[in-house]
């Protein structure tokens, strides 16, 4: 029926918009992003390549929450 495929496109559209939101904030912005920053407190004047940079945020992503958890439980 054409009203199934209006609405399929119409809903694959708005999937489509939302997971690339997604990606641009959790992967550009939150992953890379941060990745850019401490390569760049860390290692002044070095230039490291997008999955380096995304590799290296998601590990301070993941670094910092178990570093104050650890924190938290040790001084209580």
């Amino acid at each position: 029926m054409p009203l199934d495929d209006i609405a399929g496109g119409l809903l694959n559209g708005v999937f489509r918009f939302i997971g690339h939101l997604l990606y641009e904030v959790f992967i550009e912005f939150l992953f890379h992003g941060t990745g850019r920053v401490v390569t760049h407190v860390l290692f002044p004047g070095r230039h490291f390549g997008d999955t380096t940079l995304t590799a290296i945020g998601l590990l301070f992503w993941i670094t910092v929450p178990l570093l104050l958890f650890v924190g938290y439980r040790a001084l209580s």
